[in-house]
């Protein structure tokens, strides 16, 4: 699954871009992928944005961002921040153990037309997150992911 999800934010690092990401009502996020968020001091970041870049639209996405980090600081600063959007979430999928998080996969309010959607997956030495907006549904991206 690890392999899975780093060759996709591989691929996704190819097609660097600017977009406006909406984070209205989770301004907790932007403190894991916002363009000045402490973390990324330590982090490897891929960000793909607009629908002609066809790993996008393939995947019905306008917008997808990875943050991957290996020192425990940040790993478990994204705990800490993916655990208090849960309940920002309108769909959730969540494995965690002793309160950290082994996988979690949200789905955020739309804002403007666009569906957003937050993985985040860790396995102890290393923790990777990704934010995704589109027209893609939950099912699309849980699909994608497992691919």
């Amino acid at each position: 699954m690890m392999k899975r999800i780093l060759f996709l934010a591989v691929m996704c690092a190819a097609c660097m871009g600017g977009y406006a990401q909406h984070f209205d009502g989770l301004t907790s996020i932007s403190e894991i992928f916002g363009d000045k968020a402490p973390i990324l001091a330590n982090a490897t970041v891929a960000v793909v944005s607009g629908r002609t870049e066809k790993s996008l639209a393939d995947n019905k996405l306008d917008y997808f961002k990875s943050v991957s980090v290996a020192d425990s600081a940040s790993m478990s600063k994204m705990n800490s921040v993916a655990m208090s959007l849960l309940e920002k979430s309108v769909d959730n999928e969540l494995s965690s153990s002793s309160g950290k998080i082994n996988y979690a996969f949200y789905s955020f309010p739309p804002v403007e037309g666009h569906n957003r959607y937050m993985f985040i997956f860790s396995n102890g030495k290393k923790t990777v997150a990704m934010y995704m907006e589109g027209n893609a549904t939950f099912v699309d991206i849980k699909k994608m992911i497992k691919k």
